[in-house]
Formats: C-alpha cells, structure tokens, sequence
C-alpha cells in the first residue's frame, strides 16, 4: 500500500517507477480527450460516428459509474492502471526470496535494496539428547566436521629442521600429535605449521626449544564443507585466521603463552517460500579467541635472551553450550499476496466509485444550482440593459430628414409601438 501511493522524486528512477505517474499520465491523456469531446459537441452538435464509438466504448468500460457516464471510462482506466502497477510489483516483489539467490538491485520500487525477507536470531542452548526435529541433523554434521589447526611463526629463525614438538594434553598426560604440513616462506622467516585434531575441544601444546625467538604469530583453523543428499542442509567451510602482533619493536613472543579460542555454532534456517515447502538450514562455527595482549610479549635483551631455554604455546580451544539461531522468512508469501491483491482491487474501485458519488450527489448539484443562479442574474442583468437603451431613443418632430438609409426610428416605433402607446416615448 505504501508503494502504491507513494510519490518520491528523489531521482528519475523513483518518479518512472512510481504507480501515481502513471496514473497521472492517464488522467492527463482522459482529460485532454474529454476537453477534446466537449468542445466537439459545442461546436458540433450533430451526431458523429467516431465520436459516438469513442462514447460507447468508453460506457462500456465503465466500472466506477456502472455505465452510466462515458467519463467514468476515463477514470476507470486510470484505475485499471494503478491495479496493473499494484500486480506487477507483486509479482517481482515475491521473488525477492531468500536473499543469498537474489541477484542485483530491485527495479520495480524507488528502494533499490528492498527484499521479501525478514531476519531474527535467537541465542539458545544446545539440546543435551537427540531430537527429532530437522535441526538435529545440522548438529551432527558440525560435530562431525575435522579441523586442522594452523599455526604461522613470523620473523623467526625456527625451521622445520628443529625438534619441533606438538601434544595433546589429556588429564595430566601428554599425546603427541601428528604435523601434517611444514614449510618455511619469505626467506625463511616465516615457519608454518599444519596440525590436525583429534576432536574440537582439545588443548594443544607447543613446544619449540632453544633461544630462537619468534615476532609474532598467526592462529587459525580450517575445515572443509559438506552438503546433504537432499541438499537441504549445508556445512559452509571453516576458514579464519588472527594474527596477533607486538606494538612495540623491541618485544617477542613470551617464553610462556595462552591462547583461548571458543568455537560457538551458528545454524541458519531460511522458511520456505510456499506454505507446504521445507526448512533449508546451513551452519558454520564462529570463533573468537580469549587472549591477555598484555602478557603476549616480553621485551628481549641479550641479558634476558640466554636464560630462554624453550617456547611454550597453549592454544585451548573449547565448545560454547550455546548455539546461535539465525532465521530468515519471508514477508509476504504467495497466497497473502493474492489475497491483499484481492483486498486492494476492492478497495481501489470502491474508492473511485465513492469518490464518483460524492461528485454526482453533492457537488454536481451545488455546480448546477451555482450555474442556474449565475445564468438567471445575467439574463436579468442583460434585460435591463436592453430596457435602458430603449428609453433614451427620441422621436423626431415633423417628418425626419430623407436619406438613402431607412429610418431606425421609424423601425423601432413600429417595433415597441406598444412602448410608444404607454406614453414611454413623446408624442409628436
């Protein structure tokens, strides 16, 4: 309803795309054919076979009067138009559903951006027991996805060459974990290191020893994607990375550090479009990591340097008991649009049929008594004028002078000798 009768002229584009330009277009358009009709039969009143079409059709069409007037085809054009518009933006305005298939700006509204979706997220706790419900199904696949930790070592001089040392902690003992990838870049001041889990909630010790110092450090993990058969579900791909780097030029990483890192699922359920559809969920793992910046880094001096023995890295990656729930539904779906089409036909030709009875009850009969005062005060008006240069006219004594032209005198003595004989004129 906004749209319908919203008139923005902002740009060029809101002004074309506006349903009240064109109706205005076709009001113009009516009343130039009607100016154009009313001037015919002034100055033509006989009977014309185009014009008469041009009149029956137009009664024919007549959905405001009921065929009573053949302007009211007119507006019930204008009518016809403004429905149209309503539909069409309807229809295009439906298919702007879900947004991830929507391509480019709208072209049918003054908002470019406009779409049929509207979003809620919900923070809930993850169900402890298996439920029937389809939200189970996204559950298990982000259990099942594997992730690889990666670690970047930047400005150091440790190469794949040391005894690195990479375990798992479980209780009070320690699992060696396997390194699946090393390599050095940037002229070996860069050491990556590739680790996959064993499970997500893991405690990863790192241990590099020696005095080789490290600058700075990147931490990130990686997991791939999956999709179901029916490809109603999908796991999106877990790739993130935070590099965490000294303010000061003079510091390194400390001997000892600990990184938090909380992994918290977000699932996306987007509702079908039509009532009798099903749900489409996608999920992803969303991290964040839990860090003192402060004891990150130690400043380092050829003092302190010996007395460094080894690094120590703690990366503790943990389950958050809460899931975030993000929901995508539509609008307006198929049937509501149909029926408030329905409604807003109804309402725009009861509108228009109110308004054309307001104009046949009330105001035509004020124009017309308005009219017949008027044309009765000029008549009057125009009778005692004629009166009044009726008493100035003079009738000559004796014979009035011979010319070539008749006498008007004589025509009006002849013509109001009633008036003469009343006494309004002298005798001779």
């Amino acid at each position: 309803m906004q749209n319908m009768f919203s008139f923005d002229t902002r740009s060029t584009h809101c002004i074309l795309v506006s349903p009240i330009t064109w109706v205005f277009v076709v009001i113009t358009f009516g009343i130039i054919i009607a100016i154009g009709m009313t001037i015919h039969e002034t100055f033509g009143p006989t009977s014309h076979r185009i014009r008469d079409w041009t009149k029956h059709i137009l009664r024919k069409v007549d959905l405001i009067g009921e065929g009573q007037l053949w302007i009211g085809g007119l507006v019930s054009a204008a009518v016809v138009v403004l429905i149209v518009t309503a539909y069409v933006f309807s229809s295009q305005y439906l298919h702007r559903y879900p947004i991830e298939l929507v391509k480019g700006d709208s072209s049918f509204a003054c908002d470019v951006a406009i779409n049929n979706a509207k979003f809620s997220t919900t923070t809930q706790i993850i169900p402890n027991t298996r439920s029937s419900k389809d939200i189970q199904v996204v559950f298990d696949m982000l259990s099942s996805q594997s992730f690889t930790l990666n670690i970047d070592f930047i400005q150091t001089a440790i190469t794949c060459n040391d005894s690195l040392m990479v375990q798992r902690s479980v209780g009070y003992t320690f699992k060696n974990l396997t390194i699946l990838s090393c390599q050095t870049t940037h002229n070996d001041s860069i050491l990556s290191l590739a680790v996959l889990l064993p499970s997500h909630s893991v405690n990863v010790q790192l241990i590099l020893p020696g005095v080789k110092t490290i600058g700075a450090i990147r931490l990130g993990l990686n997991g791939s994607s999956a999709v179901s058969a029916d490809r109603r579900y999908t796991l999106m791909e877990l790739n993130f990375a935070s590099t965490f780097i000294s303010s000061s030029l003079d510091q390194v990483l400390a001997s000892s550090t600990l990184f938090s890192l909380q992994l918290t699922q977000i699932i996306n359920r987007t509702a079908p479009l039509d009532n009798g559809g099903s749900d489409i969920y996608s999920a992803i793992w969303s991290s964040s990591f839990i860090v003192d910046t402060d004891e990150l880094f130690s400043e380092e001096t050829r003092y302190t340097l010996f007395k460094r023995t080894f690094t120590n890295i703690t990366i503790n990656i943990a389950e958050s008991i809460f899931y975030v729930s993000n929901v995508q539904e539509p609008i307006a779906r198929q049937t509501e649009i149909i029926f408030h089409n329905f409604l807003f036909t109804i309402v725009v030709l009861e509108l228009f049929g109110l308004l054309f009875l307001v104009i046949k009850l009330l105001l035509l009969p004020i124009f017309n008594s308005i009219y017949k005062r008027v044309n009765y005060i000029w008549n009057r008006n125009r009778v005692d004028v004629i009166k009044r240069n009726l008493t100035k006219v003079v009738v000559y004594k004796g014979t009035p002078p011979k010319t070539n032209k008749p006498s008007p005198v004589r025509k009006l003595s002849r013509r109001w000798s009633s008036v003469i004989s009343t006494g309004t004129i002298f005798r001779k």
